[in-house]
């Protein structure tokens, strides 16, 4: 699953992206993304449900103004 959303700061927009996955991603998942201009800053492994949640953020010197 994969869900996006952005925030507004007064300067700048930041967009975000969270993945969730029942397995670890592996390296062709990220490339993807990566190759778009977003760069993982943090994985959550749920124990409770079972599910990793990874959550991407555009780099800068991608972000739209």
């Amino acid at each position: 699953m994969l869900l996006a959303y952005q925030f507004s700061t007064m300067h700048r927009k930041i967009t975000y992206k969270i993945v969730e996955s029942k397995d670890p991603l592996t390296q062709d998942a990220f490339d993807p993304l990566g190759s778009i201009g977003f760069e993982l800053i943090s994985v959550v492994h749920d124990l409770k449900m079972d599910r990793y949640i990874y959550y991407f953020k555009l780099a800068e010197a991608h972000q739209l103004s």
